[in-house]
């Protein structure tokens, strides 16, 4: 008889489609837009250290969108291990290439709050994108 544990490494987003809606301000100064209403969950079993990156599918977008993993906490027996990962903090979303957003994941069960922030001001021109944000755990 063999028994195999087959490694697992899953990523998924809780909370749906967002819309951030901008009013720019009349003295032109830039003005933000944010949304904390999606989380982010992770889980792997591997002895391999782990990363999150996260990206856009706009290779030049109009607008100024940012993402930040806040709140950042393991849904395991030891909440405290320091396994869930360190945040990089306020991430970018522009171009195509994948961007750092949680670094020293460890073998975990952990989520995070994705604050979304949009800026523009009376410079932008009015209209809309729509953003494909995607997030991947991979090997560091």
């Amino acid at each position: 008889m063999t028994v195999v544990v087959l490694e697992q490494n899953d990523i998924y987003v809780t909370g749906g489609d967002i819309t951030l809606t901008v009013i720019p301000a009349s003295d032109g100064s830039p003005t933000s837009v944010s949304n904390s209403g999606c989380d982010l969950y992770w889980i792997t079993n591997s002895n391999r250290p782990k990363k999150i990156t996260v990206q856009t599918n706009l290779a030049s977008p109009r607008y100024r969108l940012t993402v930040e993993g806040q709140n950042v906490e393991e849904l395991a027996a030891d909440p405290k291990s320091g396994k869930a990962g360190t945040p990089a903090g306020v991430v970018v979303l522009a171009g195509l290439t994948p961007r750092l957003f949680i670094d020293q994941i460890k073998r975990v069960f952990a989520r995070c709050d994705l604050f979304y922030t949009a800026t523009a001001s009376t410079a932008d021109l009015p209209g809309s994108e729509t953003h494909t944000v995607t997030y991947t755990l991979l090997d560091r």
